[in-house]
């Protein structure tokens, strides 16, 4: 019985020790730091915190990771916390974790576990940057300020860096935007020069230390805040789409009275300090096809930098953007696929592209970013450097049968630092880019076979009714009438080839040829004189007598006209041959010309009356 219970003592003391690390961290007295170097920059809305933190072991048990604190104020503004081990190229970016439930801690305390590249050993000392990102922790203050008043802003932090561990010596630098300070923590020792405050350096100072820092100064610098959603289009066919809508507002001290353009331009150093002037987007080197629009339309107050590294856009408000005021706008480019989308051992395709804003100094409240893969992706997966919300979602355009796939990626509170490659892996088949083009092929085919068997379909509901059999008989009737029109236009042409045989023979004096064309005219003539009185029996036959009427009249005219430039033809030649005296030949010419003129027009007229 005593050899079980030891053996069980013995089992219950090995599992202890195996479950030892994977319980809540705890804090280790013996870890010290031995100096800790803080910068508060306050130059902008946001408030970026870099610690120097070099600490000793000077326990006997090695060290894997050590804990970060934030006091409440700084933790309520949170928005980036990271920390990295080693400088220049062997610098390493180390894992950052929220922890709670450490013993000894307050919990107001907000504590976050960093894991080590490697062991810290007993006696060993290790340095760490630390670097953590609030927003809204300057508060404009007054809240409301005039046109030509500058921003004040009121800072509240902590003085010392909060550590669960004991430091041997610390010390803070707080750069300012400018060296307007009116009123700040007096804590000595403590030195203000120009646009910073030295704070420190402070011996022995105890764990988890809170003692509030206040800064009252100015700080005239734009307070833009924005909801974002970014839309990324991939386009197989060598484009990736960036649609950008923006939010945005001025969260300074809110503008006080009224606006006056005049003293803003006239006095643009003095006057609106705290307005949004302009943005800078830093985009991608290679971006193009670049737009900036809003509800109105294009806004032309943009311009575009590119080098080799990246292009840079200013982009300036349809107006200024005072405390307190919004607007909303869109800004758009295209980037080259090849540079973004690369194809993985395994076959899958792996987008690498940016995360957050673009714009600098541009704190955005929320961020959506929706990843519009092309249709026929499976198999998405995200890979994102810091925790964000995911969605699917499915997204019909044109040419789309059942949708693109859309990866929805949430972030809140989202800053510069935010601004990391992230990877979207999917799998897509090559053959699948052939869907749209045989879809349009397709289409194309259908809408012809359509229209062929429209116009081959007869729709008639019934072909014996008598408003049928009348339309057929006036479409047959026209098709005579206009055969008709045609035969006689021709007649007319074949005609006039006897005056061109007078002129010639005015020329030459060749009655032989004359008497040769004019045999040859009046041979066509009699031969479609036939073609003419089929027509007109065709017609006859119509039953139409009005029609009939009509084109006997025309057949008469056009005949009277052939019979005249006969008669034309005969009194040249007579001339020619001196039966005739030339004063009375010329006579009858004259007057045989003026009345085939007439009856040319007569007919050309009665032709045209039979078309119509």
């Amino acid at each position: 019985m005593g050899r079980r219970t030891g053996l069980l003592a013995v089992w219950l003391l090995v599992v202890a020790c195996y479950l030892a690390p994977l319980s809540a961290a705890n804090v280790d007295p013996n870890i010290v730091n031995t100096r800790v170097d803080r910068k508060l920059d306050l130059a902008t809305q946001t408030v970026r915190i870099s610690s120097t933190i070099k600490f000793e072991n000077r326990g006997s048990t090695p060290v894997r990771s050590y804990l970060l604190a934030l006091a409440p104020s700084e933790a309520a503004h949170l928005a980036f916390i990271g920390a990295t081990q080693g400088k220049g190229r062997s610098q390493t970016t180390l894992a950052v974790e929220a922890v709670a439930g450490i013993p000894g801690v307050p919990s107001s305390l907000s504590l976050y576990e960093v894991a080590l590249t490697r062991p810290v050993g007993g006696g060993e000392s290790a340095t760490l940057e630390v670097v953590s990102v609030h927003t809204g922790a300057e508060v404009p203050y007054p809240a409301e300020i005039t046109q030509s008043e500058e921003q004040l802003v009121l800072y509240t932090g902590s003085l010392h860096l909060v550590s669960p561990y004991a430091t041997a010596s610390e010390s803070s630098k707080v750069g300012l935007p400018t060296s307007l300070v009116k009123a700040y923590t007096k804590a000595e020792p403590v030195k203000k020069s120009g646009t910073e405050i030295t704070y420190g350096p402070y011996s022995d100072v105890a764990p988890l230390s809170v003692e509030e820092l206040r800064i009252h100064f100015e700080n005239n610098s734009p307070f833009a805040v924005a909801d974002l959603e970014r839309e990324i289009e991939v386009s197989h066919w060598g484009n990736v789409y960036v649609t950008e809508n923006y939010k945005m507002r001025n969260a300074g001290a809110k503008h006080k009275g009224t606006f006056s353009r005049f003293e803003y331009q006239a006095r643009p150093g003095m006057s609106g300090q705290n307005a949004i002037r302009e943005l800078l987007a830093r985009l991608p080197p290679r971006a193009n096809s670049i737009y900036y629009r809003d509800e109105i339309g294009n806004i032309s107050t943009s311009h575009v930098r590119s080098t080799s590294r990246v292009t840079e856009v200013q982009l300036e408000p349809r107006y200024p953007l005072m405390g307190g005021w919004k607007t909303e706008f869109t800004l758009g480019y295209s980037l080259p696929l090849a540079d973004f989308l690369f194809r993985a051992k395994d076959g899958r395709r792996v987008l690498n592209i940016t995360f957050g804003c673009p714009l600098r100094d541009v704190v955005v409240e929320d961020l959506t970013v929706k990843v519009i893969l092309p249709e026929g992706s499976t198999d998405l997966t995200a890979s994102v450097p810091f925790p964000v919300a995911q969605a699917r979602d499915v997204r019909l355009t044109y040419l789309d049968t059942v949708g693109r796939p859309v990866l929805v990626l949430k972030k809140s509170t989202a800053v510069m630092e935010h601004n990391q490659h992230f990877q979207v892996s999917y799998r897509f088949r090559g053959v699948a880019l052939l869907a749209e083009p045989l879809l349009l092929v397709a289409f194309f085919l259908a809408l012809f076979l359509a229209s062929m068997a429209c116009l081959r379909v007869d729709l008639t509901i019934a072909k014996s009714s008598a408003s049928y059999q009348a339309d057929l008989h006036r479409h047959k009737v026209r098709d005579i009438l206009a055969r008709l029109a045609a035969l006689l236009t021709a007649r007319a042409t074949e005609a006039d080839k006897i005056e061109a045989a007078l002129k010639e023979l005015s020329r030459s004096g060749d009655v032989g040829a004359a008497r040769a064309a004019r045999k040859a005219v009046e041979g066509s003539l009699k031969d479609s004189a036939k073609s003419v009185k089929a027509l007109q029996d065709e017609l006859d036959g119509a039953g139409d007598a009005k029609a009939a009427a009509k084109a006997a009249a025309v057949v008469a005219k056009e005949q009277q006209k052939v019979t005249a430039q006969a008669q034309l033809a005969e009194t040249a030649v007579a001339v020619w041959e001196k039966k005739l005296a030339a004063k009375d030949g010329e006579q009858r010419m004259a007057a045989l010309h003026a009345r085939i003129k007439a009856l040319k027009q007569e007919v050309r007229d009665a032709i045209q009356a039979l078309e119509d």
